[in-house]
Parts: structure tokens; C-alpha cells; sequence
């Protein structure tokens, strides 16, 4: 995950600079609109193919020369069009080729995030983001292909220039720049302060931390295909809540006051001990489950039939978020749903057909399921998971974040 943190500092960084020197070639773009002078203009023209080039030439040493092919024979075209003096033709398509760089930017920057997170081999990456920009940057944000299945997130993302996972104007209220984060000087662990709670984290840096935080809370805004709770699917003062894949606790810890018992499966070591420092004030109903949850039991993995075998007639809500491996959690799981009054919340933007499989699931045992609002883009080709699962993804690229499910 330091990897990843660190790709990540990285790569904004890189958009920020290519950017910036975009912009100033939209002014210059919008002088030569201006100029009635033809010298000025060819002057002005000549310039933003100087600067394009210079992006271009920072893009292939990022991402390859490969990749970056249609862009430099675009740039070719604005010469032929200032040789011409087509300046008006220079112009439109200048702006154009501004939108396919950013673009290229995101996606690519995206790309290698996602790699070093997934610890794919670098080879890999930049085989595939032609692919990508081709099939998905061109289609959604350049030629309004998706605009008639998703009018929103596609207006949102041409107007960024700019493909993001979540492609709406709510994540415009989190700053991770914001976020206070302080130093337990008990434990040396940093933590941030969350609706009046410590919310603590392994031994990163104040960014990874702010970053971290202001994810986690942008995920859960009720606006956020990744929300796990809404009117119908929700905690209830009493239930047993059931955290599958707790990963830093933040969804436990706002239930945990409401809970009768507070079950958190997580496999992590990494989290194991930030997760009893953020709970030590509640251990008394705060249960630590360091393994995996599963279809069945053995050394390192758990069913929840077996966790929760002792408890009959009670009200249940299960959140799971494990990596693609809910459909096996789930089967794991089936004793309690038929026995209990269970509220679940799972994520299904792992995989392909994650989705269908959860939700055929609810259906054959017997509770009802519908998806969150809004959608997760999935813009990298491949996934890689700890659990060994490795597919290549395919259209339409946007995902539901959550099915949640309620007995009938």
C-alpha cells in the first residue's frame, strides 16, 4: 500500500505540471481567436505546437512512445494547418487534442495507481492504455458514446477533461489537504478524529493519511455508489453488525454505539493493531476475527454461519467488502440469512459479473436486492487480487458499487 501512496503523490503530481501548461495553451489558443494580425497568428499558432510537442514528449517518457502515437500525429496535423493558415481549423482541433491529452493523462496516471496497487508488472501497464483510451477515453469523453446510458458521469468527465472513478460533482466537497491528523502518544500511532471517535492508522505519512481518510469519507456520502446504508437497508439499535474485510474500521466505528455485538472479520496484520486501538474503549462487544471470510472453515478462513451459529431470532446487518471473494462469503453465510432477519450490504464492483452473482444469490434465498445509485468507473483493463483472481474487464466499464438486500 506504500507503493501505491507513493505512485499516487507521483502521478498527481505529473497531471498537475502537463495541466498546467495545457491551460496556458488555451490561452494562447483563445489569442489567436482574438488577433486579426496573420503574423501574429502563425506566431501564436506555432507556439502551441511547440507546447503540444513538449507535452507529447513528456507523455511518451511516461507512458511510452507507443502510446502516445495518435497524439504526436495529431500534432501533425496542427502543422499542416499552419502551414495552410487555417487558423480557424487549427484552433478547433487544438482544443480537441487538448481534452484527448488530459485524457491520456488520467488514464494513464490512473493505470499505474492501479498497477502498483496490484502489484502487476510494468510491462502490463503500458501494453494496454492505448487500448484503453482508445476503447473507453475516446468513446465516453470525446465521442459521446455513453451519453445516452450515462448522461451524467459522461457530461461529467468531458467538462474535467478528465475520467475519474467516481464522475460526479459531490466528490468536489472533500479535501484531503483538510484533514487534521494528530499522534496518539500512548500507542505512536497517528489517527484522525472521526465524529468525535479516534480513527487510527498504520505507520504512514500525514499524506497517506489524509488521502486515506478523505477517501474513505468521499465513499460513504450519500451521494456515493460505494454508500453501504440508505432508509430501506440499515443499522438498527440492537442488531448485531457484522463487518466482512473492517480493513481500518471506519463503517464499524460508526456503528458501534448503535450495536449489540460488533463482529470484525479482517485478515490484514497491518490492521490488526490499529483496529484495537481504535476499539479499545469497546471490547467489551467488539469482537477481532483476524481471518479471512469463506464458503468454509479451515486454519486461515471462517464462515459467518459458524461465527454466528449462537445467535437465533436476531436482527443481523453484514457490510462485506472483500476484493471480488463476497459470492464465496456469501455461501458461507446461508445458514444465517434463513435463520435471521438479516440486512446486507455488499460491494459487487470487484469483478465483471460480481453483480449478477450476488444478486441471483438474494434472490434464491429469499431476500430482496437492488443496487446503490450512481456508478464506479473502472477505466485499467485488468484486475489482480490477493485471492488470485485475474480477468480482463469488459464494457460498459461502469459498475454498481453495492447491492444491498433485505429479506422478503
Amino acid at each position: 500500500m506504500k507503493k501505491y501512496f507513493e505512485t499516487q503523490a507521483n502521478t498527481k503530481e505529473y497531471e498537475k505540471t502537463i495541466n498546467g501548461v495545457i491551460n496556458r495553451l488555451d490561452y494562447v489558443r483563445e489569442e489567436i481567436v482574438k488577433t486579426d494580425d496573420t503574423d501574429q497568428k502563425k506566431e501564436l499558432s506555432s507556439a502551441v505546437i511547440s507546447g503540444y510537442m513538449s507535452v507529447i514528449d513528456s507523455m511518451e517518457t511516461m507512458f511510452g512512445a507507443g502510446s502516445c502515437k495518435g497524439l504526436r500525429d495529431d500534432t501533425a496535423s496542427l502543422q499542416k494547418l499552419r502551414d495552410s493558415e487555417d487558423y480557424d481549423g487549427l484552433v478547433s482541433s487544438a482544443s480537441k487534442l487538448s481534452g484527448k491529452c488530459m485524457i491520456h493523462v488520467s488514464s494513464g496516471c490512473h493505470r499505474i495507481m492501479c498497477e502498483a496497487a496490484a502489484k502487476v508488472p510494468e510491462a502490463e501497464i503500458n501494453a494496454e492504455i492505448q487500448e484503453v483510451l482508445n476503447i473507453l477515453g475516446n468513446d465516453i469523453v470525446l465521442s459521446h458514446g455513453y451519453d445516452a446510458d450515462y448522461p451524467e458521469e459522461a457530461d461529467y468527465m468531458r467538462r474535467h477533461n478528465k475520467i475519474y472513478v467516481f464522475p460526479y460533482n459531490y466528490t468536489e466537497r472533500y479535501d484531503a489537504s483538510k484533514v487534521r491528523v494528530f499522534r496518539d502518544e500512548t500507542c505512536g500511532l497517528k489517527y484522525v478524529e472521526h465524529h468525535g471517535k479516534k480513527l487510527f492508522f498504520p505507520e504512514w505519512n500525514d499524506e497517506d493519511v489524509q488521502r486515506e481518510y478523505n477517501q474513505l469519507i468521499l465513499e460513504q456520502d450519500m451521494e456515493s455508489p460505494h454508500q453501504y446504508f440508505d432508509n430501506r437497508c440499515c443499522l438498527n439499535d440492537g442488531d448485531i453488525f457484522v463487518d466482512v474485510g473492517t480493513a481500518e474500521g471506519i463503517i464499524a466505528l460508526d456503528a458501534v454505539d448503535r450495536a449489540s455485538e460488533v463482529y470484525l472479520i479482517e485478515c490484514s496484520d497491518n490492521w490488526i493493531r490499529t483496529l484495537k486501538e481504535t476499539f479499545k474503549d469497546h471490547m467489551d462487544k467488539v469482537h477481532i476475527i483476524p481471518k479471512y471470510a469463506g464458503a468454509s472453515d479451515d486454519d486461515t478462513t471462517i464462515t459467518i454461519d459458524t461465527l454466528l451459529n449462537e445467535y437465533r431470532d436476531r436482527d443481523i446487518f453484514i457490510k462485506m467488502d472483500i476484493e471480488g471473494m463476497e459470492p464465496d462469503a456469501l455461501i458461507g453465510a446461508q445458514k444465517t440469512l434463513e435463520r435471521n432477519n438479516c440486512h446486507v450490504s455488499c460491494a459487487v464492483y470487484h469483478t465483471n459479473d460480481e453483480r449478477d452473482e450476488v444478486m441471483d444469490f438474494f434472490e434464491r434465498n429469499g431476500y430482496s436486492s437492488y443496487t446503490s445509485d450512481h456508478y464506479m468507473l473502472f477505466l485499467y483493463c485488468r484486475s489482480l487480487f490477493e485471492n488470485g483472481k485475474y480477468e480482463r474487464i469488459r464494457p460498459p466499464y461502469f459498475r454498481n458499487g453495492v447491492v444491498r438486500a433485505v429479506r422478503r
